[in-house]
């Protein structure tokens, strides 16, 4: 099953893009349907590779990107939020483009893009 663009753009929550204290943070929404994530292959902010620097927190499971495994998926089921947490990048103010490519256990892989703008 191939989800389309339109339809995966609408996972990432408009507006989250916050800075934190040691990098930024942003939303994803599951408005789809319930899946199993098995890895987070990229994540690139305004140019910067940095999904080695990533974790997730979906409700009070917080995991870093590298435990999230085919052995050990992270259960996102509808309408759960999940926080993704960059550590270590430091981003100027303004729009960034934000693309994340997961794997899911049900789809396969899957790609985010959504612009957004840090304040």
């Amino acid at each position: 099953m191939e989800i389309p663009p339109f339809m995966l753009k609408k996972l990432y929550v408009k507006g989250s893009l916050k800075k934190t204290s040691n990098g930024v943070s942003f939303t994803l929404k599951n408005a789809i349907a319930s899946a199993h994530l098995v890895g987070i292959d990229s994540l690139t902010i305004g140019g910067i590779s940095c999904a080695d620097k990533c974790r997730l927190k979906v409700g009070d499971e917080e995991v870093n990107r590298e435990d999230i495994k085919p052995d050990n998926p992270l259960y996102f089921d509808v309408k759960d939020k999940a926080d993704i947490i960059v550590e270590n990048v430091d981003l100027q103010e303004g729009e960034h483009e934000i693309n994340v490519a997961i794997q899911t256990k049900e789809v396969g892989p899957l790609t985010i893009t959504a612009t957004d703008v840090l304040k």
